[in-house]
This record gives C-alpha cells, sequence and structure tokens, in this order.
C-alpha cells in the first residue's frame, strides 16, 4: 500500500540521492582534473569527504527549477549557464 507519506519519504530520498551523487561526481571531476594537472593528487573539496556540495547544489536546482523548460534544449542550456552561474557567484561571496 502506498501512503502520502511514503510516497514523500521516497521523493525526497530520491533527492538526497539526486544531491550527493552530483556532489560526488563533481568532486570525481574536479579533483581529477585539478591533479592531472599539477601531476600530483589534490583534493579539491573542503569537507573530509568526497563531496563538492556546490555541484548537488546546482544540479538539484537546474531539475526543480528548470523543469517546465526540459523538452526546449535551448531554454534548458541557457537557463542552467545562468543558474548556475548564479549559485557559483554566491557561493564565492
Amino acid at each position: 500500500m502506498n501512503t502520502p507519506t511514503l510516497v514523500i519519504e521516497q521523493q525526497f530520498t530520491l533527492w538526497v540521492l539526486y544531491f550527493f551523487s552530483y556532489a560526488f561526481v563533481g568532486w570525481v571531476w574536479e579533483s581529477g582534473y585539478v591533479s592531472f594537472k599539477k601531476r600530483q593528487w589534490v583534493n579539491s573539496g573542503f569537507l573530509n569527504g568526497p563531496v563538492i556540495p556546490v555541484y548537488g547544489f546546482s544540479i538539484t536546482a537546474v531539475l526543480v527549477l528548470l523543469h517546465p523548460v526540459e523538452n526546449n534544449l535551448l531554454l534548458l542550456y541557457l537557463g542552467s549557464a545562468v543558474l548556475i552561474t548564479i549559485i557559483e557567484y554566491v557561493t564565492s561571496c
């Protein structure tokens, strides 16, 4: 039986998995790139684990906020670029 509470818990779990998956993939990508450029291992994250939260927040924000334009690739691309740039800028401040 699928109660509304169970559905909400499943949705929440899915979004948490999205966040940590993209935060981990971003850490792997950035650490790998920086390590390759410097020819030695560099941990690009500032936390004690293999995640960079800005990537997790950015992608989940794109998934949530740009859902209405998911079928228009040009608007999806431009919206993603603007949204992620704003998140990166706010994070840097």
